[in-house]
């Protein structure tokens, strides 16, 4: 009897084989000819599997996880564990019609169960996976699509960080499901948003109060990025006086500008502050995704804003003495406009301020040993149009003498400033106070 059941098995063995086509060890392109006639007036797929397992039960998953992981290379099965748990269990799977037909079960000598089933499928499977591939490609097209035009969204309305980090999140995915020329595109859309944005770095209201602008480089007007944050590393110092880097995240306190006071952080008297876009997670979700090369592209395409400071103010208890020139465009003399500017803040880093509006330069020598600096600022109007917005462009410099030796410790050269507002009166006083605040934040830095 035993030797009839090995004949059997083998005789099925060879049925089987011989119904399977070249291009698939599963899909059988007929149905066999011993299978029940029920199936004459049906279009069925059939598939043969096998596994082997110390146990039937072990045998059973076995041939049933092989299963899956063939079938799974050219249809779309988005639940494995309930494919292989319906099939093992019930022996059907019902989202693709599927079930056991029969089964062989024979045991060798080591005593490993060897098992064979026979599954049908009334679908098409092979047309399914075209219809399902045809979809994920549409599906991840679209997915494409909304990520770059919220990126686009988010650029316009000048939210440049929330615009690169839906690009990364794009670029992931493009690379992750095979569309090298988007993510591609992506990368390199991102590198030049980067490289755009810089960092201003201005003194407020003191020496050791800084005010920091994020903007983006354009031809006329930079526009302030909003929405974004910053970080700050410097060195700390703990509690045994011991050094530290610190990386601190800066939040705006309204659109595109940053506080950061020195004196409130427990920093050295003399150091350097290193200001750049906050990036860091999408830095961390490249690497984590293995895309290390284009990690160090945007990294590299940051740019950093490098402050030095010095809590000890150099015009602590210095005797200062200023002169202010400020004209129009015709070379008539304004009002003084900065002289209120520049004398607050000379004070406020401790100096004793003396105005000499009519000292020329060469009579400086008068003044010689008298006090410790001469400060020379010239302004002037160099252009204004008025139509529905009034403009008005200014330049101005800044000239620091030395009063122990006469000789000069600081030339600004031109500085440019361009304003727009309702009224010229308005713009002209605004225009010639930016360039003295933009002139007196450079010297002090």
């Amino acid at each position: 009897m035993k030797k009839l059941n090995y004949f059997i098995y083998i005789l099925l063995l060879i049925l089987l084989s011989s119904c399977v086509t070249k291009n698939d060890d599963l899909y059988f392109d007929s149905t066999p000819n011993w299978v029940n006639r029920d199936y004459e007036n049906e279009v069925y797929n059939f598939y043969i599997i096998k596994g082997e397992g110390e146990t039937q039960a072990k045998a059973s998953y076995d041939a049933i996880f092989t299963f899956y992981n063939n079938l799974s290379k050219t249809v779309l099965i988005e639940d494995e564990q309930g494919f292989i748990n319906n099939l093992n269990t019930n022996f059907i799977y019902e989202p693709l019609e599927m079930k056991i037909e029969k089964n062989y079960v024979e045991t060798n000598n080591d005593n490993i169960y060897n098992i064979t089933y026979l599954v049908s499928s009334k679908k098409n499977l092979i047309e399914i996976k075209e219809i399902e591939k045809k979809e994920v490609e549409k599906e991840n097209i679209d997915k494409l699509n909304t990520y770059e035009n919220k990126s686009n969204d988010y650029y316009r309305n000048n939210k440049d960080l929330d615009s690169i980090k839906i690009l990364i999140n794009a670029y992931i995915f493009a690379k992750n499901n095979n569309y090298e020329k988007r993510a591609n595109g992506y990368l390199n859309t991102i590198i030049s948003r980067i490289s755009d944005i810089n960092i201003k770095v201005y003194l407020k209201d003191s020496l050791n109060k800084l005010e920091l602008k994020l903007y983006r480089d354009e031809n006329y007007i930079d526009p302030i990025v909003l929405n974004a944050q910053l970080i700050a590393s410097y060195n700390n110092i703990n509690v045994r006086y011991e050094n530290y880097l610190v990386e601190e995240v800066l939040l705006p306190y309204k659109e595109g500008l940053y506080d950061f006071d020195i004196k409130n952080r427990n920093l050295n008297e003399k150091g350097v502050i290193i200001f750049k876009l906050n990036l860091l997670d999408q830095l961390k979700l490249l690497k984590s995704n293995k895309f290390l090369d284009a990690e160090e592209q945007i990294d590299n395409a940051i740019n950093e804003k490098i402050f030095v400071y010095d809590k000890e103010s150099i015009f602590n208890n210095k005797v200062i003495y200023i002169n202010i020139i400020e004209n129009d465009e015709n070379q008539n003399q304004l009002e003084n406009i900065s002289l209120k500017f520049i004398k607050t803040q000379l004070e406020s880093y401790g100096a004793t301020v003396i105005i000499k509006e009519d000292l020329n330069i060469d009579e400086l020598d008068s003044l010689k040993n008298k006090g410790d600096y001469f400060f020379l600022f010239r302004a002037e109007i160099v252009e204004k149009k008025e139509g529905y917005k009034a403009i008005v462009l200014s330049h101005g410099s800044l000239e620091v003498y030395d009063l122990k030796d006469l000789n000069i410790f600081y030339d600004s050269t031109l500085i440019d400033s361009l304003y727009i507002g309702d009224s010229i009166e308005e713009c002209e006083k605004e225009s010639i106070l930016r360039v003295a605040k933009k002139i007196f934040h450079s010297f002090m830095r």
